[in-house]
């Protein structure tokens, strides 16, 4: 069958479910039954016969974001629209047992490594080459204090800082290098360890903190399925030493996460904390914590069908603690949001982020995001 003829039939199927960590609880299955990863996130699989097949072991697939926001601030008003994603992904399956997955976003790598999965005898899948971190969530909202964390100036003029609990260490928009083991094959437990050399900046842009280039971190997250309801853990440990300041540097962060899922109401839910350490001056550098809440309806279908495919109703709540000796560094955000599968792979959501400081600024938010993926 022609090509543009079978993405023309594949569009006009409905689709199932957009490809977000709520459709764990959902759907009570892991990320691997929508991802090539085990870990979920970017390439998807793809079934055979579908228009992502390029030959039988070539898939295709993609993430592409625009956002319209209205951006309240202090200073001044702005009304911005702009690319927020580009990524396309690229799956080569050598063999049955081994791929060769890259992704590249608006010309930057985010992905590149070779995966090994499937084994017969072995239940783990090990992955090595340039990958995101397997910490916490795996939600793809950069801006949450659970991951970077970017939080805008009241100044329109001068540039977001990244202040989260991954800021410069995990999140979407961070990669590292090296090797990871995970397994989330037989029974309800599943893990993911990666050991990799520390570098987080592959993206060639500045970051905050002491990001060196020349320590070497782990990252540990395990936890247990039961059905609708996921608990786990994550841990994160760099050290950096640097030989020109002589400085010998630590960052640590843990976190502990849940998925759970009620009919048609799914939670997801993350605390962390962290520490930095100057052990050449014996001081903590940083001393932060963050957590993250998002309650998930999914509506009716007698009235998401007015209105798309599918429709999802969100309301989260999220604070970071910047300095954990001080109270009044607190940031706050609540948020609530209307996502809505307007046609099979391109989805709509709307979004409202109330930004709460002491003392009150006007910040708040209004955006319009457009997702299409496949």
């Amino acid at each position: 069958m022609n090509r543009l003829l079978m993405a023309t039939l594949t569009l006009a199927l409905p689709m199932a479910v957009f490809a977000e960590p709520q459709f764990a609880a959902f759907k009570g299955v892991s990320c691997q039954s929508c991802h090539v990863d085990s870990y979920g996130g970017g390439m998807r699989s793809a079934k055979e016969g579908s228009w992502q097949w390029i030959t039988p072991r070539l898939l295709v697939g993609g993430n592409f974001r625009l956002l319209g926001l209205v951006d309240n601030r202090p200073a001044g008003q702005r009304r911005l629209f702009f690319p927020m994603e580009g990524a396309l992904h690229v799956n080569f399956e050598v063999s049955d047992n081994v791929s060769v997955v890259a992704s590249n976003d608006f010309g930057n790598l985010r992905e590149l490594y070779a995966y090994v999965d499937n084994l017969k005898k072995v239940p783990v899948a090990i992955k090595a080459g340039v990958f995101p971190l397997p910490y916490g969530l795996n939600i793809p909202d950069h801006t949450s204090f659970i991951k970077e964390g970017r939080v805008k100036n009241n100044n329109p003029n001068i540039p977001s800082q990244e202040l989260g609990l991954g800021a410069g260490r995990f999140g979407s928009r961070y990669r590292d290098a090296g090797l990871e083991v995970s397994y989330d094959k037989k029974g309800p437990y599943f893990g993911h360890l990666a050991f990799t050399n520390g570098l987080t900046n592959l993206e060639s842009r500045p970051l905050p903190g002491n990001q060196n280039n020349r320590g070497s971190a782990i990252t540990l997250t395990e936890g247990i399925r039961w059905g609708h309801l996921t608990l786990g853990g994550s841990m994160f440990n760099r050290r950096d030493y640097n030989p020109t300041t002589f400085q010998n540097l630590q960052e640590i962060r843990y976190s502990g996460f849940g998925i759970f899922g009620l009919g048609p109401l799914a939670l997801l839910t993350e605390y962390g904390i962290g520490k930095d350490y100057n052990h050449t001056a014996k001081t903590i550098t940083q001393d932060i914590a963050a957590f993250y809440a998002e309650l998930i309806w999914e509506i009716p279908e007698q009235f998401s069908s007015l209105i798309g495919n599918k429709a999802f109703l969100k309301l989260r709540e999220e604070f970071l603690d910047r300095d954990r000796k001080q109270p009044s560094n607190i940031l706050e955000r609540q948020q609530i949001s209307l996502d809505t599968l307007v046609i099979p792979h391109v989805s709509l959501e709307t979004i409202y982020r109330k930004n709460k400081e002491s003392p009150p600024v006007a910040n708040d938010d209004f955006m319009l995001m457009t997702h299409v993926f496949f």
